[in-house]
């Protein structure tokens, strides 16, 4: 059942904001029953009216830059004023990825923040008053807006939640502070122990981070907490515990792709080319994107180069260039492959091709 009340959306009724709401595709239906009809939703569940291009849409407003022409196209074809944004922890603030950058927007203002979910008014007359008198400051805003009295579930949530969204605006040393309120209510979350492993990663603390990593995956086997860890092992040069992070992050995901790709490129720093083939033939290629596709081809062409298949090196290095021409570290490594053949015409253009991305990637 849907909750009575929120203080974001208290805030909106409150304060009379004219015009129009903008929401995030799972928020509809709550906003449509809280603050209905007086406000109309922008888009919620159902297909009649809104449909797959509007719920794209949505979705892609989501991810562009607030001071963007295409956000302020939307906002006067619909008379938006404001953009409520749920912000907890679960299906709410990876949606939401821009957050710092509306909270620096020249067009949107911050006027309510907590723990789980913001406002946002556009910048017009209507609107100048509100502003004056609300505007937050997103670097210094009290999160959670009041401590919590108690050690119970709620309190456990609001720390939680507070932990995931400091991280989120760049205030990592709060978020640590919050994660350690979290886990002394309750030691068993392992989504805590994550981002505590990512604010004591970003701080160079790299025992410590593994330590919350490897808590995290005992508590629940996540891809994101595996995902982690492999990063966390490449980077120290733990080449066979990465490799048995990244198999387990593979297994963990309905698209593995990627964590094939990472999988394939740590056989290959152990010396391992069959076994890094064996995982890049994993990849389909009718469901990569170009980069995934010039990764791999570049891989299968290390790979085979380590096998002594000179020739099959090649053809995958030319793939690669085909698929990225402005690789120049491509092109000189092609022109050696060339050399080696024998092909010293293709050596030298493939020496100057190199010459030429290069320059055209440092100029201003």
């Amino acid at each position: 059942s849907f909750p009575t009340r929120r203080s974001s959306d208290l805030f909106i009724e409150r304060e009379n904001i004219p015009g129009q709401i903008f929401n995030v595709y799972d928020e509809g239906g709550f906003v449509v029953w809280r603050l209905g009809p007086k406000y109309k939703d922008y888009i919620d569940g159902r297909a009649i009216p809104f449909g797959m291009e509007l719920f794209q849409r949505n979705g892609q407003l989501a991810m562009t830059p607030p001071d963007s022409p295409e956000w302020g196209r939307e906002a006067d074809r619909y008379n938006i004023n404001a953009i409520i944004v749920p912000l907890g922890r679960y299906n709410a603030l990876q949606f939401f990825p821009l957050l710092r950058q509306f909270c620096m927007s020249n067009s949107w203002v911050p006027v309510y923040l907590d723990d789980v979910g913001a406002v946002f008014v556009r910048r017009s007359p209507e609107t100048e008053n509100l502003i004056q008198r609300s505007r937050i400051d997103c670097d210094t805003a009290p999160i959670p807006a009041a401590a919590p009295a108690d050690n119970d579930a709620q309190a456990f949530n609001q720390w939680a939640n507070s932990a995931a969204l400091l991280q989120a605006l760049g205030r990592d040393p709060e978020a640590l502070v919050a994660t350690s309120r979290a886990l002394a209510i309750f030691r068993g979350s392992a989504y805590v122990h994550f981002v505590r492993g990512n604010l004591l990663k970003q701080a160079k603390s790299l025992g410590d981070a593994e330590h919350e990593y490897l808590m995290a995956t005992r508590l629940e086997s996540h891809a994101a907490s595996w995902s982690a860890l492999a990063d966390l092992y490449q980077k120290q040069g733990r080449v066979n515990e990465a490799i048995d992070a990244w198999q387990h992050t593979a297994e963990l995901l309905r698209n593995p792709e990627t964590a094939w790709l990472s999988l394939g490129y740590a056989y290959l720093d152990v010396h391992r080319p069959q076994q890094a083939l064996d995982t890049f033939d994993r990849i389909s290629n009718s469901q990569s994107d170009d980069t995934l596709r010039v990764n791999v081809a570049h891989g299968r062409a290390v790979a085979w180069n380590a096998l002594g298949n000179l020739s099959r090196a090649t053809a995958f290095e030319e793939q690669v260039v085909r698929l990225a021409p402005d690789r120049s570290d491509d092109w000189l490594w092609l022109a050696s492959l060339y050399q080696r053949e024998g092909r010293a015409d293709d050596a030298r253009l493939a020496r100057e091709r190199a010459m030429t991305s290069r320059r055209a990637s440092s100029a201003p």
